[in-house]
């Protein structure tokens, strides 16, 4: 199915895979905002000690970060977005199926210097 199979098939009443929402929560400014905020504080109770890291940046994204603090805490975040997106759309088993696809397929053997392109300047 593509996403405008999936768009069309939804209707705004079907629920969602996070309790109490549906889709056409996702078009509601202020159930958007609702939404943010239980997945912050599920990031909150599932590593405490990122979370204070990621609250001091969204709090003052400007603020003056070295390159690698910011780049840590974006990858940190990354895999909370996954795993609530996933349990959101209710496509957990398929994602999870790319993802042993994916890993299946390049973890087949070692890495070998001839399978590593080389850069010339």
């Amino acid at each position: 199915m593509n996403l405008s199979e999936a768009e069309s098939s939804a209707a705004p009443t079907t629920a969602l895979g996070v309790a109490g929402y549906t889709f056409a929560d996702l078009h509601q400014p202020h159930r958007l905002e609702s939404l943010y905020e239980r997945f912050c504080e599920e990031v909150q109770a599932a590593d405490p000690t990122f979370w204070s890291q990621w609250d001091a940046y969204r709090r003052a994204p400007d603020a003056s970060r070295p390159p690698v603090e910011l780049s840590t805490l974006l990858v940190g975040m990354a895999p909370h977005v996954s795993r609530f997106l996933r349990r959101l759309f209710d496509v957990d088993a398929p994602a999870s199926a790319m993802s042993e696809a994916t890993r299946s397929s390049t973890l087949r053997g070692p890495i070998r210097e001839s399978r590593i392109p080389t850069l010339k300047r």
